[in-house]
């Protein structure tokens, strides 16, 4: 330096970067404030020290040349800044951005002044590949910059050591941290094991996964998945990258997708049961027709009483098999995989549906309270708007178990008119829903309930039913603490839409004289056997049981009036006796009635639009087969 006075010393010792000056044979010769502070020693324990000192003890030759020499040859071939480790007196190593000039001291000779700054993005690192260090490759240098910074992933390199060296400024936005932050950072002083030990695997040569999830400071929760590789030179792990890309969307996807597949999974295992459920409840309630005429018949020769606690059992058991219809009924309503035809919707029948399928999550944690009023009727999928009020019912019944303290605890369904619309209402006393969240609670993949309770996407498929639908769904009233309102509201159908779709009751038939002559097909024996009994009256009624079965009694030439058919059965379903049928017994085909439990094929809901034969659902009364069959004579 021209001058050693006190006052350049001040100066120096003022200016804000940490600055050494090390003399010609390698000593410190002058440390200003900043740089002892930033190798946590006093300057008087670093002045006279090797200069080589405060650095890694890998850095004393490069290539064969000192590193001082190195320094100032490296700086005076590129001007740029390097990047080096600097080593603190506790050990620890800090990446520097390091400014090399050399000077001359009278009657010392040459020094060399090395500035410290933080490091930044773009720079010349000490342990770097050459081509990077080596002007007579520009353009691979810049190339490879633009790469880095234009791939649509994160992007991080590390050293030997599992220290970052370097960052893209995609990788800072997905952690939400500056490059000064994350260059220099320990990967391996991270609390998280399962990172560690990726990173470790790459420092021994293998790949390795990680993904995790990352809370930002404005709270947001992001999941990231990295793939970790090493880098190898000659063998030699020099250290690795690491390429991170931002799953949280991919993951809601295949969450969503997975959500799909279970619930279409249960659509169908509710369909299934359904059909066993209709199957054994159809000859049930046949069996109770029977018992109930049979009343009918003894009645005047029997002892009254005994007749009348008879008649009312069989009242109470039909009781009980039409609450047992109506809930098959309702699975299958709520299993359907398609949207169904559009079509006028009574919302009553919706509230019933709906009440049915949700009353176990109501039942011991509310009192439910019906006020049902008059309601125009709507159009759309009524399996939809069962959907929407299952949703809200089971939400209603979730706040108010989530606000730990219940007290009179209450669930209200209103349904009304107002202004030519439909207005179906959900009130509960749970715990409310705060102003800063109602703007929310219909987003996609947005919940505010424990993981395991909520997806996020309920309330999201509700508004896109409803909104379907011309209607609209809000949040009409809510305050913490004392419970939430829902408000559907459903622009009404006219009446010619209505009188369009609805058909007309059927016409009294007058019985015939001629006796009838029917074939029940059904692998449920008990049930065939029950409808011939049923039938004795007033047909004579061969039983097939199978379709397999069916088709060879169809071969014998029998002229029947009726083929009452099951739609879904092993082996040989009702489909293909009909189509055999159509081909061998045309006349037969067409008299052919199905009956069905619900557990439908795509290939049976084809079938049933494309031929528009009679179905009756099971458990249907006998009457609905003697009107059919009185029909056909």
């Amino acid at each position: 330096m021209a001058t050693s006075s006190a006052s350049a010393e001040a100066t120096l010792d003022a200016l804000a970067d940490p600055l050494l000056v090390c003399t010609a044979d390698g000593r410190v010769q002058y440390v200003n404030a900043s740089a002892a502070s930033l190798l946590g020693e006093s300057p008087a324990a670093v002045v006279g020290r090797p200069a080589l000192s405060i650095f890694p003890e890998r850095l004393q030759l490069i290539d064969g040349i000192p590193f001082l020499e190195w320094l100032v040859q490296t700086w005076e071939r590129l001007r740029r800044p390097i990047r080096v480790p600097v080593l603190r007196q506790d050990g620890v190593e800090i990446h520097q951005a390091l400014q090399v000039s050399t000077t001359t001291v009278v009657g010392q000779g040459t020094a060399v002044v090395l500035v410290m700054r933080p490091p930044w993005e773009n720079m010349v690192d000490v342990d770097q590949d050459p081509l990077e260090l080596d002007t007579r490759h520009p353009s691979a240098e810049r190339s490879y910059r633009a790469l880095f910074e234009s791939v649509p992933v994160g992007v991080l390199h590390f050293d030997a050591r599992g220290r970052v060296t370097a960052v893209n400024e995609l990788l800072g936005e997905q952690l939400g941290a500056s490059r000064s932050v994350l260059i220099g950072l320990d990967m391996l002083t991270l609390p998280d094991e399962s990172f560690r030990v990726v990173v470790e695997r790459a420092l021994a040569g293998m790949e390795g996964q990680y993904e995790g999830e990352l809370t930002s400071e404005g709270g947001a929760t992001r999941l990231l998945h990295a793939t970790f590789s090493p880098i190898l030179r000659d063998g030699r792990v020099e250290g690795g990258v690491a390429i991170v890309d931002d799953v949280t969307e991919r993951r809601s996807i295949e969450a969503r997708l997975a959500r799909g597949e279970r619930m279409a999974s249960l659509g169908r295992l509710a369909a299934g049961v359904a059909h066993e459920i209709n199957n054994p409840l159809a000859y049930v309630r046949t069996s109770l027709d029977i018992a109930r005429r049979a009343l009918e018949r003894f009645g005047e020769s029997g002892d009254p009483a005994q007749l009348e606690r008879l008649q009312e059992s069989l009242v109470s058991a039909d009781d009980g098999v039409e609450r047992v219809r109506v809930i098959a009924g309702d699975l299958k309503t709520f299993s359907r995989g398609d949207e169904g035809s559009w079509a006028p919707v009574d919302l009553r029948r919706v509230v019933d549906a709906a009440v049915n399928l949700a009353s176990n999550e109501i039942r011991h944690r509310a009192e439910l309270v019906r006020e049902i009023g008059s309601a125009p009727p709507v159009m759309g999928s009524e399996t939809r708007f069962v959907q929407v009020l299952v949703n809200l019912l089971v939400n209603a019944a979730h706040a108010i178990d989530e606000k730990g303290d219940p007290g009179d605890a209450r669930i209200t369904i209103r349904l009304g008119e107002s202004n030519r619309a439909a207005v179906l209402e959900v009130e509960d006393t749970g715990g409310g829903i705060s102003s800063d969240l109602r703007d929310r609670i219909f987003e996609p993949f947005w919940t505010s309930r424990r993981k395991a309770r909520g997806t996020g996407l309920g309330l999201s498929i509700c508004h896109g039913i409803i909104t379907s639908a011309g209607g609209q769904i809000r949040v009409a009233h809510s305050e913490p603490g004392r419970g939430s309102t829902f408000r559907v509201e459903l622009p009404a159908v006219g009446a010619a839409a209505v009188a369009a779709t609805t058909s007309a009751p059927p016409k009294p038939v007058a019985p015939s004289a001629r006796r009838a002559r029917v074939l029940v097909v059904d692998d449920e024996p008990r049930l065939a056997m029950t409808i011939q009994l049923a039938l004795d009256e007033v047909a004579d009624v061969e039983v097939a049981e199978g379709g397999a079965a069916a088709l060879a009694q169809l071969a014998e030439g029998t002229d029947y009036d009726m083929v009452l058919c099951d739609l879904m059965m092993p082996e040989v379903s009702g489909m293909d006796v009909y189509e055999q049928a159509v081909e061998r017994f045309p006349e037969v085909a067409q008299r052919f009635v199905f009956m069905t439990g619900g557990a439908f094929t795509d290939r049976a809901r084809s079938f049933l639009k494309e031929n528009g034969l009679p179905r009756l659902d099971k458990p249907f009364a006998i009457a609905d087969v003697t009107r059919l069959l009185v029909e056909r004579l």
